[in-house]
This record gives C-alpha cells, sequence and structure tokens, in this order.
C-alpha cells in the first residue's frame, strides 16, 4: 500500500524589505509551530510521510513563494493533501484593468511577500493565489489553504484594536504590473463556494477544489497576542490549539468552532472563517484526514521555569476558579493505550490545575511515593474533572446603597446557612459581568450583558428595593445563569468530537410523514446556524424545520436534545435521551415537524425577531437530560422564591446533572471506577417575523408603526409602510448587509444602528423602515420629503442619525436624510426627514420594495468643543500624536528655527492632519524643530475672521513680521482659502516662508450648498469610491454639515467678494505649491462615480472634469502665474479630498512640496510614483 504524503508550504514573514511595511513578531512563530505539530504528527502515525517547504522573511520573496507551489506543492498526487500556510501581512491594491469583472469594488485582496514593495515587485494577489491553488488542486487530492492576516482597506480602526500588532499593511497604490504567469480562470469559471459566515473576502480563491481557513472576517483585522512570552497570531495559536485537542472525528467545521471559541479567549473582534470550494465538505477531517488526531488528552512535562505543566491553556479552555474549583486530571503513562484512559484505576496519579497560561497550565500533581513523577519524563493527562463557573453580576447603585446591600447579601446567602450562589458572584466592573442588576429609582432592573457591544438582554423589572425583593432579583439571576452555562457547555478535551452529526431540514411541500424516506425536505446543512422566516403569504403560520442525528462513531452513544430559548426555558421535549448504535440515525420529536415562535405577546411589541438554541448532549454514559430543564423565566421566577423552603431538590437536581457533565460522571470521591466522555453541539435559530405593513396615508395624516414611531402622510407617494430589523432587512435585500464603510468599521463608539424599540434580548429589533408596493418613488424629494417622528428619544451633542438604503439602479448605498431634535413645543423626539427614496427592487412577494436603514454616528472632536481658535504644538513620541496646551507654545517657538504649520480645512480639525507624521519612511517633521496645528471654527466663521484669528493667534506666540525663522504652512482645502487671505490681506507675506495647498478651491467651489457637497461626498465616503477607505469619522464631519448651513460655502463660490480681493491682491512674493487630486483617475471606479452624481442630480459637477470630490483641479491650480516665484503646480495626483494625508501619493508629494528632492539617475521603475519641482 502506497503510503500518503502531505506536501507543506510553510510561509512566515516578520521582517520586510521596504520601509513601509511595518515588521511583524509572531509570524515566524507561527510557522514554527505548526510545522512542529506536522512533524509529530507524522513521528506518531506511519500514515502519511511529510514534505515540508519552510520560507521565513527573507527567503519568502514572490518568486520563491510562487515557485513553491510550482515546483513543491506541485508534487501533490491524487492520493496526497497540500497545505499553504502563510503568516504575515495582508493587504489591498488596485485592480488590474482586465479583472474588473471579478472586482466590484476595484480592489484586490493580497498577500504582502519579502520584497513585494520594493521597486518592480508587487504582492501575491488573490487572483494569482487562485490560479496557483487551481494549478495544485487539479492533481493533489485534497488542498488546505490557511491564512493568518487581514487586508481590510481601513487603517484608521488599527487605533482601536486590541492585540499587540495588526497584520495589515498599508494599501498599495502603486498600478498593477502585467501579471508574472498567465491566469486561466474567468470571471464565469468560478466554482462554486461555500462560507461559514459572512465570509473572509477572500472571493476570488473561488477556483480549483479546497478548504480555506481564514484568519477574521473581511471587516476585521487579524491580530497578534503574546503567548506564554511568544508574540503569535490569535488565529493560529488558536487553531493549533484546536488541531491539538479534537478528537479522532472532528471536521474541518469542529476544527473552526472550537478555533473560533479559542480566539475569543485571546481578543475581541475577530472572528475565523471557514470556506468551501469547489466540491470540498466542511465534513472532510483536517488535510483530508491524512494526520491522526492527537486524542483527548494533555502531555504533562516538567517546565524550567514553571514545574509541572501540561500543554494546555486558555485557548484550550482549561478552567480555574480557586484553589479548590479547578480542573483535574489523570495521569498516565505514556505508552497507556487509548482505550484505558478511562480507567481511574490504571492512572499514575493526579493533577491539579494551579494556575492558567495562554498555551500552558501549571499543575500540582498528587502521585503514590512508589511512582514519583520523574522530571526527566513526559505523562499524558486526561481531564476528569472541570469547575462549574459562577457567572459575574454587576451592581449599579445610585438609591443610597441599601438596595445594593440587600443584593449582595441575598448572593452571599442564596444558599441558606451563609452559603453563596453556586450561579452568580459580584465583580467590580461591567466588562467583568454576564448580568447587571441596577437599584434605581425604588426598582431593580436586570440585563444579561451580550459579548456584542450594546446588547442588552432585558428582564421585567421588580419593583422596591427590600430583603425581599433582592432574594426575587437573585433567584431570577440564577435562573438566567442555570440557561447562560447550558448554553456555554462545552468539553475541549472530548475524543468524541464529529462523532454525531445533527442536520437541519426546512419543511416544504406536503405534510411531512412518520417515515423521512418518503419526504423531501430542504436541506439545510449539517450546519451550526439556521435562519427562519414567517411566510409572507401565511403571516401567522411559525417557520418549521426538522432534525435529524446520525452516529458516526464506531461505539454506542447517549444523546439527548435541549431548546433554550429566549424566555430562559429549557425544554428537553426534542429528545430526552436515546442510545444510538453505530450508523443508527435519529429524528428529533419523532419526527414531527419543529416549530420556533417569535410570541404573539412580543410580537405586538414590536419584537419581530429572535434567537434561540438548540444543545445536542452526546455521552458515553446514559444520564437524565429531564434534570436540566427548568420553565421560562417569568414562571421560574414565581415559583423559585416560594419553592426554595418548600422543596430545594428541583435546584440541587440542575445542579447535580451539570455537575455530572462537567466533572465527566466520575472521581475516586464518588466511587467510580471510570468516567464518561461527552460532548456538545450547537445549533443557533434565529427567526423573523415581519410586521404587517401599514398603508402610506394621504398628507396631512400620519400613521402609526410603532406607539413611539409615526410616518406623516405625503402628498403623492402610495405604497405600504413597516418597520422591521437590520439583520431582517439585509436577508432579505439582495444587497450587502451594510454600506461597505460600515462594515469596514463595526466600532460602536463611532457608529451602530439606531434602533426604533429594544427587543426582548435587548438588540435592535427595529432599525429599519420597509416600504413595498410603492408606485412613484421619485415623489419625494428635499422639497417634499416623506417624513418619519420618533418620540421618547432625542440626539445628544456629537451625535448623528442618517439613513441610508441600497438603490438597485446603481448597486450602491445613498443616503436619504439626517435626524434632527424636533423642538419641544412640537413634542420633543427626532424627525428624519427622507429627501429621496432609492430606486426600488422586487424581492420576495414584495414589489417595488425599498428598505432604509438608520445608523447613529458618534462624533468625538468634531464641532464645537474646541475653544476656537486654538494654536497648539504637535508632539509626536514612539509613533503617538499629542499635543501641547496653549499656554506652553511660546516657548517652543522662541527654542526652534524650522517650523511646520498645519492648518485644516471646512470639515475636521489639525489631529486628522497631523497623523501625516506618524509615517515613517516619510517623515515629513524631520527637516523641522516644531510642528504647530492651528484650528479654528469653520462652519460659522468666514474666511477673513479666521485668517484674522490665526495672525492674532501667530502674534501672541512671537511669530510676527521679520521673525527670523522658517515657517512652512501645509493648508487643506479651505484652509488655504483662510491662510492666503492671512498672507495676501494681512501682512501675513513677512511671517509665511512657504505655503503649500493640497486641495483648495483657489477659483471657487462648483457646489451651489454645502449639503449638496456633503451629500455627495457621504455617498462616495459610504460606497469605497474614494481613492482610499475614509475613517467613519469623516464620514461623521459631512454629516455636521449637511445638518448646518453656513456662509464659507457662500465666500467659496466663484466670484465671490472674497475670491475676487484674493485675485486682485498685490503679489506677495510667497512661494506657493498647489496640490490637488483627481478621483477620476482611477479609471475602474469613475464610471460609478459618475454614476453616483447622476443619480444624486450632481452630475453637472462630476462628469467631464477632473476633480477631487470636493474640488475641481481647474479651482486647485486658479492662481496668477506673474507671480514671483511663480506657484509650483504639481501633476494632479490619484487622490480624493479626504485622503491626501493618508495616501502613499499624498503624502509623497507632500513632502516633496516641503521638501524637494535631489534629483537622481533614472530608473526603470520607481517603488512609488512622486513628483519633483
Amino acid at each position: 500500500m502506497t503510503t500518503a504524503k502531505v506536501y507543506a508550504l510553510l510561509v512566515g514573514i516578520d521582517a520586510y524589505a521596504y520601509p513601509t511595511v511595518p515588521p511583524l513578531r509572531g509570524c515566524r512563530n507561527d510557522i514554527q509551530a505548526i510545522h512542529e505539530y506536522l512533524q509529530e504528527r507524522a513521528q506518531d502515525s506511519s500514515a502519511f510521510d511529510l514534505h515540508a517547504l519552510v520560507l521565513e522573511d527573507g527567503q519568502a520573496t514572490y518568486q520563491a513563494t510562487v515557485d513553491g507551489f510550482r515546483e513543491h506543492l506541485g508534487q501533490a498526487g491524487s492520493d496526497d493533501a497540500v497545505l499553504f500556510y502563510y503568516s504575515g501581512h495582508g493587504a489591498q491594491r488596485p485592480t488590474a484593468p482586465e479583472h474588473l469583472a471579478l472586482e466590484p469594488d476595484g480592489r484586490d485582496e493580497t498577500l504582502v511577500l519579502y520584497d513585494s514593495r520594493d521597486p518592480g515587485k508587487r504582492d501575491l494577489a488573490d487572483k494569482e493565489l487562485a490560479e496557483l491553488i487551481r494549478q495544485v488542486a487539479d492533481k493533489a487530492g485534497h488542498v488546505c489553504v490557511v491564512l493568518d492576516c487581514c487586508h481590510s482597506g481601513s487603517g484608521t480602526r488599527n487605533l482601536y484594536e486590541d492585540g499587540l500588532t495588526v497584520r495589515q499593511a498599508p494599501f498599495d497604490d502603486r498600478p498593477p504590473l502585467a501579471p508574472t504567469f498567465p491566469q486561466q480562470h474567468a470571471a464565469d469559471s468560478r466554482q462554486p463556494v461555500t462560507s461559514r459566515a459572512s465570509g473572509s473576502g477572500w472571493a476570488e480563491l473561488q477556483y480549483g477544489k479546497h478548504v480555506l481557513l481564514a484568519a477574521c472576517l473581511s471587516s476585521e483585522t487579524a491580530k497578534e497576542v503574546d503567548v506564554d512570552g511568544k508574540h503569535r497570531g490569535a488565529f493560529s495559536a488558536a487553531l493549533l490549539g484546536a488541531l491539538e485537542s479534537v478528537g479522532q472525528f472532528a471536521t474541518y467545521r469542529d476544527l473552526i468552532k472550537r478555533a473560533s471559541t479559542n480566539v475569543l479567549s485571546l481578543v475581541k473582534r475577530q472572528t475565523p472563517q471557514l470556506e468551501v470550494v469547489g466540491g470540498a465538505s466542511f465534513e472532510e477531517g483536517f488535510l483530508g484526514g491524512k494526520l491522526p488526531a492527537k486524542g483527548s488528552y494533555f502531555t504533562l512535562f516538567h517546565h524550567p521555569d514553571h514545574g509541572w505543566v501540561i500543554d494546555g491553556g486558555a485557548v484550550h479552555h482549561v478552567r480555574m476558579n480557586s484553589d479548590v474549583d479547578t480542573t483535574t486530571l489523570a495521569v498516565f503513562a505514556l505508552d497507556r493505550e487509548p482505550g484505558t484512559w478511562t480507567d481511574l484505576s490504571a492512572s499514575l496519579g493526579t493533577a491539579t490545575v494551579t494556575r492558567v497560561m495562554p498555551h500552558l497550565s501549571a499543575v500540582s500533581v498528587a502521585f503514590p511515593p512508589e511512582t514519583a513523577p520523574d522530571p526527566a519524563l513526559t505523562y499524558r493527562a486526561v481531564v476528569t474533572s472541570q469547575p462549574v463557573s459562577a457567572l459575574g453580576v454587576w451592581i449599579r447603585d445610585s438609591d443610597g446603597g441599601a438596595g445594593a446591600e440587600f443584593l449582595r447579601a441575598a448572593i452571599e446567602n442564596a444558599r441558606g446557612a451563609g452559603e453563596a450562589s453556586l450561579f452568580v458572584r459580584e465583580v467590580k466592573s461591567e466588562a467583568e459581568a454576564s448580568f447587571r442588576v441596577s437599584a434605581e429609582n425604588g426598582t431593580f432592573t436586570l440585563a444579561r450583558l451580550s459579548a456584542e457591544p450594546h446588547v442588552n438582554r432585558l428582564v421585567s423589572e421588580i419593583e422596591g428595593l427590600t430583603e425581599a425583593s433582592a432574594r426575587e432579583v437573585v433567584a431570577r439571576l440564577e435562573h438566567m445563569a442555570r440557561w447562560q452555562l447550558t448554553m456555554n457547555l462545552e468539553n475541549p478535551t472530548s475524543r468524541l468530537a464529529g462523532s454525531v452529526t445533527m442536520e437541519a431540514f426546512l419543511v416544504t411541500g406536503p405534510p411531512l410523514t412518520p417515515n423521512p424516506t418518503d419526504v423531501r425536505p430542504d436541506p439545510v446543512a449539517p450546519v451550526n446556524e439556521l435562519h427562519l422566516r414567517y411566510r409572507d403569504d401565511d403571516p401567522g403560520k411559525a417557520p418549521e424545520f426538522k432534525i435529524r442525528l446520525k452516529n458516526k462513531s464506531g461505539e454506542k452513544l447517549y444523546c439527548a436534545l435541549l431548546y433554550l430559548d429566549e424566555s430562559y426555558e429549557i425544554t428537553n421535549e426534542l429528545l430526552q435521551g436515546k442510545w444510538l448504535d453505530k450508523g443508527e440515525e435519529v429524528w428529533a420529536l419523532d419526527d414531527q415537524p419543529i416549530q420556533s415562535l417569535v410570541q404573539d405577546d412580543w410580537y405586538t411589541q414590536g419584537i419581530t425577531e429572535v434567537h434561540d438554541r438548540v444543545k445536542l448532549i452526546v455521552s458515553t454514559d446514559e444520564f437524565d437530560s429531564t434534570l436540566m430543564t427548568q420553565p421560562e423565566l417569568d414562571v421560574r421566577a414565581a415559583r423559585l422564591h416560594k419553592g426554595r423552603d418548600e422543596d430545594p431538590r428541583r435546584q440541587g437536581s440542575w445542579d447535580r446533572s451539570l455537575a455530572w457533565l462537567m466533572r465527566s460522571a466520575g472521581s475516586r470521591k464518588l466511587g467510580r471506577s471510570h468516567f464518561a466522555d461527552w460532548l456538545v453541539a450547537d445549533l443557533r435559530i434565529t427567526v423573523v417575523r415581519p410586521l404587517a405593513g401599514q398603508p402610506l396615508p394621504q398628507a396631512g395624516a400620519s400613521v402609526a408603526l410603532t406607539p413611539n414611531v409615526t410616518l406623516d402622510g405625503h402628498p403623492s407617494l402610495r405604497g405600504q409602510a413597516s418597520l422591521t430589523s437590520i439583520p431582517q432587512a439585509a436577508r432579505d435585500l439582495n444587497s450587502p448587509a451594510l454600506p461597505p464603510a460600515l462594515a469596514l468599521v463595526q466600532e460602536p463608539d463611532i457608529w451602530q444602528p439606531w434602533s426604533f424599540s429594544t427587543s426582548r434580548n435587548g438588540e435592535a429589533a427595529l432599525a429599519a423602515l420597509e416600504l413595498h408596493s410603492i408606485e412613484n418613488p421619485e415623489a419625494v424629494t428635499r422639497e417634499q420629503p416623506l417624513t418619519l417622528r420618533v418620540t421618547g428619544m432625542s440626539l445628544e451633542k456629537g451625535q448623528h442619525v442618517l439613513a441610508t438604503g441600497w438603490d438597485s439602479e446603481t448597486q450602491m448605498y445613498l443616503p436619504l436624510g439626517v435626524g434632527r431634535n424636533e423642538a419641544a413645543e412640537k413634542g420633543g423626539g427626532v424627525t428624519v426627514n427622507l429627501e429621496r427614496l432609492p430606486s426600488p427592487i422586487n424581492e420576495r412577494s414584495l414589489v417595488s420594495a425599498v428598505r432604509i436603514l438608520f445608523t447613529k454616528f458618534v462624533a468625538t472632536k468634531f464641532g464645537l468643543e474646541y475653544p476656537y481658535p486654538l494654536l497648539r504644538a504637535v508632539k509626536l513620541q514612539d509613533g503617538r500624536l499629542s499635543f501641547s496646551e496653549p499656554h506652553g507654545v511660546t516657548d517652543l517657538v522662541t527654542k526652534a528655527d524650522r517650523i511646520l504649520l498645519f492648518v485644516h480645512g471646512i470639515i475636521g480639525d489639525s489631529e486628522s492632519l497631523a497623523r501625516s507624521l506618524t509615517s515613517p519612511l516619510l517623515n515629513l517633521a524631520r527637516p523641522y524643530d516644531l510642528v504647530l496645528a492651528f484650528d479654528y471654527e469653520s462652519l460659522n466663521d468666514g474666511i477673513a475672521k479666521n485668517a484674522a484669528d490665526l495672525k492674532a493667534a501667530m502674534e501672541k506666540v512671537g511669530l510676527t513680521a521679520g521673525h527670523g525663522k522658517t515657517l512652512h504652512v501645509v493648508a487643506h482645502s479651505m484652509g488655504g482659502l483662510v491662510t492666503r487671505y492671512f498672507i495676501e490681506q494681512l501682512g501675513g507675506q513677512q511671517v509665511v516662508g512657504k505655503l503649500v495647498m493640497l486641495g483648495t478651491p483657489n477659483g471657487g467651489s462648483p457646489w451651489t450648498s454645502v449639503q449638496a457637497w456633503a451629500s455627495t461626498a457621504v455617498a462616495a465616503g459610504l460606497n469605497l469610491l474614494g481613492t482610499t477607505a475614509w475613517p467613519v469619522t469623516a464620514i461623521t464631519g459631512l454629516l455636521g454639515l449637511i445638518e448646518k448651513v453656513d456662509q464659507n460655502l457662500d465666500e467659496m463660490q466663484p466670484g465671490s467678494g472674497i475670491l475676487t480681493s484674493l485675485s486682485a491682491t498685490a503679489d506677495p512674493g510667497v512661494p506657493y505649491v498647489l496640490i490637488v487630486g483627481d478621483a477620476l483617475l482611477d479609471a475602474q471606479k469613475r464610471p460609478l462615480l459618475e454614476k453616483l452624481a447622476r443619480k444624486l442630480g450632481t452630475e453637472t459637477i462630476f462628469v467631464g472634469q477632473q476633480n477631487d470630490i470636493a474640488v475641481s483641479v481647474a479651482s486647485a491650480m486658479n492662481l496668477p502665474a506673474e507671480r514671483h516665484p511663480a506657484p509650483v503646480k504639481v501633476e494632479p495626483i490619484n487622490c480624493d479630498h479626504m485622503s491626501y494625508f493618508r495616501t502613499t501619493v499624498g503624502l509623497e508629494a507632500l513632502r516633496n512640496a516641503l521638501e524637494p528632492p535631489v534629483p537622481q539617475p533614472a530608473q526603470a521603475e520607481a517603488g512609488y510614483p512622486s513628483n519633483s519641482y
């Protein structure tokens, strides 16, 4: 029999050749760890031979990687498996024109190889990688690709990420080179791809049969973390932990689920992805099952620093609550057969966890004297007991402390006789808590806190801050905790992973018969997520599905199903318990259809979506699942308080049931000679029940969509309206779930859905407006808007609400209107005027459907928070920006000889400009002793006033005529006009040595109103039509402009008094450099921008002339040519109005303007384009 081979190409890059690519520290460690794992598995088995090629740092060039695919992985035959593992930076670059049909956003996802950014070299694009995979997959039996990197386009999110480092290199804005090798695939040759969630974003890897494991969603970043003193990729560490712990039947689906859980123990906001392409299967084992599983054990050995340890830690779900409530293990000789690992009498001793680290856990060992462990040997350690973790409660109190003290006492005496609750404990901060209790206004309010930001699962209030009500609160908390503990139940060391499959089927067609072979339900998986919706043609009928279990293992196993719904009820009606022989299957609920409901009383409160869970428990021993059931919370809460003294056995039975599972059903203390193995699997169920539509009323009337949301009548718009949830709208709509810019940056401190109501579980239940059967959407205009009124809510300072909708004509999201606080005399609340509607779609049974999303943006630095005007010094230390206090600037100016001053434009503040100083390659601050920034009120004050304020601020710090220093000014947009006015009208020519203007409308702005420009700019930003992805904070600032009417845009109109006076000014004799971008230089985005402009009615401004989305090239260059020195007019660069200080091309143009480069001999191809003067 021929031995199968595993060919591995392992690429890890910490150090890159080109200095613009930040170094990493954990990639080589990742590759070494996976290499060691593969070597260990190969040594443990004769089933396969390992052939690994490792490329690290300078070895991992573009050509070496391509050759590794062709010459090394290309050797694999039909009986062999292939692994390509990449750990390093990911990025994006412009798509080549011939591939635009494959990339609607005009961006390739790329792997950044060692020499990718050198002159004449490029990253390895997704399409090139796809072709390499296809070539290998044509001959190999199994191909697996692992990518521990990210490629999202927004670098601004890095400021908010946890972890040590983010594996995301800068966008490569150089034009694509010709393909290094011919690519055989075309747009119509893609093969089917299935993803575990919304996808990694590596959409072009849809060629060749393979399995893809990616570090994160396309909207997230891949982080590095510290694991036992070493830098590691969070995903790589989590994946290796999963590989080391899953059982022999584990599939890729089991592997990614375990890895996803492991990642969350290391970082936040990183969701590993599993995708299969070209007929590959979720249900295959890792590398096609060529590698034998390690087995459900840890290795016990003596560590030089930590003493006795096991090779399992937090990422392996080893737990420790206290010295007495911790994980225990049975220790066996290394040569002991796995079949004897449940025989405790054969163990050498025990190990007890004393400290949990990411990948290791320190243990104390207890052996009989005659078998004391030898530090020179290693042992196998099998988990026999795990702790049941009490969940944290954070108590928020504003009523003098009495309620909080009653609650603390009730927790500490929950079991009577001074014994504390087993299920809940007080914690000191909300971040540590699973639950929150507020003791305010004479009432206890309970909430279960979700892992997702702003998701607080609500429970009814309890009146009175008394001892009795505190006991009732604890009873409810324990009820919720039992539900949560059951929800979280897992056994990470089980050898049974994948032994029993759980399949879900949608019920369609005729009624189902008792014999499943006689029906043809629609299969949904095997899956772990199921989305159900009430039928549009029968809105009162709940959706139905079926569940089938099948034993794939070689042993008899006991199975039960628990159903957990949002009322905190747990039932076992689907399957109380049944032994399944090898190959046997069973249908839940005796093969009857299962209904998941949105209950009528919830529905009438506006709750349209619920999230339930089915929990499969599999064990080698029989157990009583009835002991884990409990009724819904309100019923249970009423009984718990009364029943505790009457019959405490109910609560105790649940405790014993959970303890049985967590302690593997046995220990020596219980007199058992063996312990059971068990595992759990989950099916997450989302059920949607849309609200019924209401006819749109005539003008002068209104219709209530919910008790607090009304829609005013419109003179001519006809149709129906209803509210829905964003997830529901996204699933129904054949469109991206969110505007692309928001999908990139899912930061609740920056933006979040603006909901009209809260669901029972606290999620944004109603945050979208659905209009259907629309006859004339064009009737909605700025002059005749469609008005939505929301009572009982208000917008705080710095908050903005934006309504957006997917337009079927342009295939883009459009801004439709903004929210404003209504005056108290008009009833208060928030009013949203929709000034346009997107082109409708036809979806499901709806005709001419429009769905509108409402998003709240939070501005932390935009507006009138500064004490304008403000002149400060900018400090840069260790890559971080800070600003001095104004009173200290004078001393700094006195000591400086060369000074750089930033002046921002109509939107933004100096920090957004000064961030350009953080570029290590460009080092803009190098020629200067001091960097200053001038902030001013750009929305309401005129150009002349701001110029006078600039002059006064300069004089105050000693920068007056004849100051004897070098002062260069960098001004953006309107800031250029402010600075020009200071120079040309207020004597600033004796103060300023050079002025560099970026995107300044010297010849005037073509926009008739600030709202018109800001709305168009918001649309461009939301749809990622800038030359790079804009930070969401920039979009927030634009919303502030939409909501205001200011004079500054009037002053920037062609022929205005300000511009006329500037054009007539005598030559100031100051060197000017004019930099302007042309967003239409990007060939693939030009038609999209022009299509968007036509949709918004601004085509006369955009179409046919060069512009940066705000300012035309002609206007920016409009300065008298006869000045001396003559203005330097830089050739238009590929940049937009919001990106001058964020892109390489913009920053290089700025650097060259401030410090013209020394002419160099011509080269065949420069690493980045630049301008010379």
